[in-house]
């Protein structure tokens, strides 16, 4: 307000009455499209009318994510409330709530109905278990119900108490799964509890509390634009989003028959293709750079949009490029017109259809950058995901992210670096895993080696990095703006001993370091005797409010200020676990401790720590997850015989991968693929190969010569021709079985391939030792 005058004073006077007489009052908005609705348009009115007609008017305007009243201060004070009351009551929201295990989920479900029943009459609807976890019960509906609904679930949670209880016994599974009704019938009837056999996939299911998809993965970059619109990248499977809106790379006929496509369908259902075909029927086919959009049916989005991409043609670059970046602008453009808060995007065209990644990814970024200078402040849609599950598509994002947005206004992620096929193979790091799923991580190397979100250093009161080893190898490799950066932080505060300072990683493979005031063992107070345990938990839940998923502790303590390694070590792992259990972190994922391989003694003392805490394990009723041998010393230690399978199959499971061994003929394998070794030329009528040719036929044969004659990198797949398998992976031989092996997978993992059968690789005619042979096959699938 720009006020005139001829009297400085009567100036002033004029202001201070505007100050008493005028405030202003907003009221945040979760769901955007409240203000859209004809009833909102009706209220507004109605308040215009009430109060402008009087001196003392009133303005509402929404702005970005709030509605803001402004004018007299009774007015607005009434036109808050019922505006308030307004969006309260028509504000669509969905809550998750979480769960030790889908046993719980089930025993609500099935035992307390009486008490959650009426939540439907008030509009909400209940899932019980979401297509992203099991362990998860989903509310949505009116913000005041949904609300209500939580609370209500969280008192009935409370009520309950549940425990798993692992088994590690050949046989087990099978065993209880053949009396399973009789063992829960009993249980129910006779206590009142349910008993569950956990399926292998529930332990690697991600969960969490809020709508956002992006709070619950992590996150490779971000970047907030000037409208205040997020765009994040994120490594993660497009069919388990739960963004409001996922775009599904399709074909013209929206025919879902391979790729991406192929998953969405499997995991929406049948209905999404029936649909597809309707509107194809009614409307005819799509061409290249047009989207339209179908519900999601059972996935955990709202809509699918089907964005045809084109086939790349290097001849026709240009067109192609343009045919891309208008598929992505009419994908953003139906989001918004459908009034969607997020959208997810694969990169489109860059699987079957052959369009390369680097221009891939940068016509979809900046067609995203040219979409978003047109849109409206008061546009709907805030965050756009990019999203893959293979690296090279992440990386390439990422760079061209970085080339479009810059830099200085993103988070980046450093991203690991690609093992060489034929490096050793490094022993397996020792690792337990809280029951909540937050794995602890023993490695020993040089802090200034740590490759995770955070790290944690310990420094003196004058913050300087010059002093202690720690700090020195730290500021060696981020550089010396790590010290500028520090002393900065530093100004003007109180440094004590519990004090904890945040700075930049610079050259280090982290994001932040956070630095530690210890005080020295022997000059701390008795009531001071817990400053590292504060230390260790304040550094965790820093990690977790930034929404990071890891972080390196080196053994703080153990050296110049001598504090007992057995203490330390304890202390490390107990902190972990009680921040675990108190916490339950969305976004932390794991705890590394670094250990200097020159430091014996501290190694010993965390390696004592960790092996007391896994035999515990190994014995308590709730049991953490661990993995902690070396398949190197030994990998038949790892399977035994099942009494439920036929004889000669011996089965493991590593994850959610189930390993067996089987003594067979592999040309009678039903599965997606089997592997033939065999020559540079493709045409070995050997041994075990020519077993698989002489079975599969001569159209196989065909099919390898054609092949053959291509770039292969020493791998080519064929259709299975005659033998039961679908398809044959034939790989040239070589000297290194663990990198044919990780080469095999990692084909299979690109072609959707559930199932693979090996031969025992390099004990026919290369005479290969068998054990050392059987070692590195499973050593590359546990890699």
């Amino acid at each position: 307000v720009l006020l005139f005058g001829g009297i400085l004073q009567d100036l002033h006077r004029a202001e201070e009455e505007l100050k008493k007489d005028l405030t202003f009052q907003s009221i945040e908005l979760e769901d955007c499209t409240v203000t859209k609705k004809k009833e909102w348009l009706e209220l507004t009115e109605q308040l215009y009318k009430a109060y402008n007609c009087s001196g003392e008017t009133i303005l509402i305007q929404e702005q970005e994510g709030k509605i803001v009243i402004a004018g007299y201060f009774k007015k607005v004070a009434t036109a808050h409330q019922k505006l308030s009351d307004f969006v309260d009551n028509h504000t669509y929201i969905q809550r998750n709530i979480k769960t030790k295990s889908a046993a719980v989920v089930m025993y609500i479900q099935q035992e307390k109905s009486p008490k959650w029943n009426n939540l439907s009459g008030q509009g909400v609807k209940i899932h019980f278990g979401i297509l992203r976890s099991r362990k998860v019960i989903s509310l949505e509906g009116p913000r005041v119900a949904v609300l209500k609904g939580v609370e209500l679930f969280h008192n009935i949670l409370s009520s309950l108490h549940a425990i798993s209880i692992a088994i590690d016994k050949p046989g087990a599974k099978s065993f209880f799964k053949e009396r399973e009704e009789l063992y829960i019938n009993g249980a129910r009837q006779r206590f009142n509890c349910l008993i569950r056999i956990q399926e292998g996939t529930e332990e690697v299911e991600e969960t969490g509390e809020g709508n956002s998809y992006g709070e619950e993965q992590q996150s490779c970059y971000k970047v907030k634009l000037g409208n205040g619109i997020l765009v994040v990248l994120q490594k993660a499977d497009l069919t388990k989003c739960s963004a409001d809106v996922v775009v599904n790379a399709s074909n013209g006929d929206l025919m879902h028959i391979g790729g991406l496509a192929s998953r969405l369908l499997e995991a929406a259902g049948p209905e999404l293709q029936k649909e597809c075909k309707d509107q194809v029927r009614q409307h005819g086919s799509l061409e290249p750079g047009c989207a339209t959009i179908t519900n999601a049916w059972k996935l955990p989005c709202k809509q699918v949009i089907h964005a045809v991409g084109p086939r790349w043609q290097s001849a026709e670059k240009e067109n192609c490029i343009k045919l891309l970046k208008k598929s992505v602008r009419e994908s953003l453009k139906l989001a918004n017109r459908y009034q969607h808060r997020s959208i997810a995007i694969p990169a489109i065209s860059s699987g079957i259809f052959g369009f390369p990644l680097k221009e891939c990814t940068h016509s979809i970024v900046t067609a995203i950058k040219e979409s978003l200078e047109d849109f409206s402040e008061d546009s709907c849609l805030k965050q756009i995901y990019l999203m893959d599950i293979r690296d090279d598509t992440i990386k390439a994002f990422s760079e061209t992210l970085n080339e479009v947005f810059g830099p200085s206004l993103s988070t980046t992620y450093p991203f690991p670096k690609a093992k060489h096929s034929v490096a050793k193979i490094q022993p397996e790091p020792e690792t337990l895993m809280t029951a909540e799923g937050l794995k602890i991580v023993l490695l020993k190397k040089g802090i200034e080696e740590a490759v995770t979100d955070v790290i944690v250093n310990s420094v003196a009161r004058d913050l300087q990095l010059n002093k202690g080893p720690l700090s020195k190898a730290l500021l060696a490799k981020a550089g010396a703006e790590l010290q500028v950066e520090l002393t900065q932080e530093g100004q003007g505060k109180d440094i004590k001993e519990g004090c904890v300072l945040r700075t930049s990683g610079y050259d280090l493979s982290c994001l932040h370091v956070l630095h530690a005031v210890l005080p020295a063992w022997n000059q701390r107070k008795k009531s001071e005797s817990k400053d590292l345990g504060s230390i260790i938990e304040e550094c965790l839940k820093v990690t977790e409010q930034l929404c990071l998923s890891s972080i390196t502790f080196p053994a703080i303590g153990t050296g110049n200020l001598g504090y007992p390694k057995q203490y330390v070590a304890k202390l490390f792992f107990d902190e972990v676990f009680k921040f675990s259990q108190a916490e339950n972190p969305k976004s932390l994922k794991e705890v590394h401790f670094v250990l200097h391989s020159s430091d014996a003694t501290t190694t010993q003392a965390f390696m004592d720590e960790l092996n007391s805490r896994l035999s515990v394990s190994q014995t308590s009723s709730s049991v953490p997850k661990a993995s902690s041998e070396n398949f190197q010393q030994g990998s038949q230690a790892f399977f035994e015989p099942s009494s439920t399978l036929k004889y000669g199959i011996l089965k493991m499971q590593i994850g959610p991968v189930e390993l067996q061994l089987e003594e067979g003929d592999i040309t009678k394998q039903k599965t997606d693929a089997i592997v033939n070794i065999t020559n540079q030329t493709f045409n070995l009528r050997n041994g075990v190969s020519k077993a698989i040719m002489q079975g599969a036929g001569p159209q196989v044969v065909k099919e390898c010569g054609d092949l053959a004659s291509q770039p292969h990198n020493n791998l080519i797949c064929t259709q299975g021709g005659n033998l039961p398998c679908k398809n044959i992976i034939h790989l040239v031989h070589g000297d290194d079985i663990n990198s044919q092996v990780s080469q095999t997978l990692t084909e299979c993992e690109q072609r959707q391939f559930t199932s693979v059968v090996f031969p025992a690789i390099g004990t026919g005619a290369a005479k290969r030792d068998p054990v050392r042979a059987a070692d590195s096959m499973i050593d590359a699938v546990v890699d």
